[in-house]
């Protein structure tokens, strides 16, 4: 029954309508003719409807029988595959059109066409983006061929600072969230044998040891490197021990800042003369949407933006309109005032002492900032001199030249 239905429906099926007095007799001849026919139904004592096979469906032959039945025939309607395409003759290119883009939608369906981190630790993903694509996960990528066990693995091992990184496909978007490795929590070392030195050269305006034996004293003036602090404490009652010296030394330290600002610079100076080149990114391939890639300018700025393709605003397709915007320029020359390059330099230097400085956690105390100005070669230089207080102790491995030739400079000094 299956398979007659289904030739039904691929080769065409007509209902018929037979009206008279005797309809009865239309169906006897058709029998009588060897037409096979389904479906008999009575609609009232005059009227009774049948169906057949397209390819008994002759309206002349129909005709004929009525004659000889005193009846009316009419085929009230055809189905099936072979009247649809009858009727659609001219349109067959739009359907074969939608079949094709049916297939192609379902095909695409093994690919993946888009890559989207739903969760991270970092500032910039595309770093995350890039190197999934170098491992095959990317616009294009054959989902049945993918890994997503392999894919983790291979990532962690490409990038240590990874800690976890989970990629889990759903249907044709790869999902993924990355958790960047935490650094390593400094264990400072309180048991090994060390020295406090100067990290910088100053005049040491407040010291004190925490743990060891002061080297240095307040008003001293320090070279970097010197010792601070000795880790090497003789006592008499248990003798000389080597221990982990601890303590702290503030001490006046300056910091030399130079600016060099020319007076004449070149500025870009943009014509208003601009254009625009698109082309489709289909899984990764570039077609290109324009016909002449050469730019008619000399000089000009080129900005790329990527803007994805959807699909009734709610679908997003596996492609890209990428655009490459060109805006032309040229190039002037203009000449800074010394007033316009001080205001400049000096708008510099404060930021550094905002970021390098302000922010260092050793330094307490900016205590002032000297200015010098010059002009040379064409260019303006303000120099700053900073005074700073900060600690200047750090902790340096126990050496014990350092603690003798530091002893040998005490006695000399006595």
């Amino acid at each position: 029954m299956f398979l007659i239905n289904l030739y039904n429906f691929l080769f065409g099926y007509v209902t018929v309508k037979v009206k008279g007095a005797k309809p009865e007799r239309f169906i006897n001849i058709l029998m009588n003719c060897r037409v096979k026919f389904r479906d008999i139904k009575k609609i009232s004592e005059s009227e009774l409807s049948f169906k057949t096979a397209s390819r008994y469906a002759d309206k002349y032959m129909f005709g004929q029988i009525a004659a000889k039945t005193r009846t009316e025939c009419e085929i009230v309607s055809k189905k099936g595959v072979k009247f649809f395409l009858e009727r659609h003759k001219y349109r067959l290119g739009l359907y074969a059109g939608v079949i094709t883009g049916i297939i192609l939608i379902y095909a695409s369906t093994f690919f993946i066409w888009d890559i989207k981190i739903v969760r991270s630790d970092y500032q910039d993903n595309s770093e995350i983006i890039g190197l999934l694509e170098k491992l095959g996960c990317k616009n294009g990528a054959y989902i049945p061929k993918l890994s997503a066990s392999e894919l983790q693995t291979k990532a962690i091992l490409a990038k240590p600072d990874i800690s976890w990184i989970a990629v889990n496909i759903k249907g044709t978007v790869a999902y993924v969230e990355v958790k960047k490795r935490e650094a390593p929590v400094i264990i400072t070392d309180r048991t090994s044998p060390a020295n406090i030195v100067a990290s910088k050269t100053g005049r040491i305006t407040y010291i004190e040891a925490y743990e060891g034996v002061l080297a240095a004293e307040s008003e001293n003036t320090v070279q970097k490197g010197d010792l601070l602090i000795s880790g090497a404490v003789d006592s008499k009652v248990s003798g000389m021990r080597i221990k982990h010296a601890a303590g702290k030394a503030l001490a006046e330290t300056s910091r030399i800042i130079e600016i060099k600002i020319p007076l004449k610079s070149t500025v870009k100076e943009y014509t208003g003369h601009t254009a625009v080149k698109k082309n489709l990114s289909v899984f990764g391939r570039s077609i290109r949407l324009y016909l002449n890639g050469k730019v008619q300018m000399e000089q000009y700025d080129r900005i790329k933006t990527a803007e994805d393709v959807t699909l009734f605003d709610a679908v997003v397709l596996p492609m890209k309109i990428i655009s490459h915007s060109y805006a032309e320029f040229t190039e002037k020359e203009i000449n800074i005032g010394e007033e316009t390059a001080k205001g400049i330099a000096l708008a510099k230097i404060i930021e550094i002492i905002k970021t390098r400085f302000e922010d260092d956690e050793n330094i307490t105390e900016i205590k002032s900032a000297n200015y010098t100005e010059e002009i040379i070669d064409g260019c303006y230089y303000m120099k700053c001199e900073i005074e700073c207080i900060e600690n200047i102790a750090k902790e340096m491995p126990f050496d014990a030249n350092m603690q003798n030739m530091q002893t040998n400079m005490n006695e000399e000094t006595e």
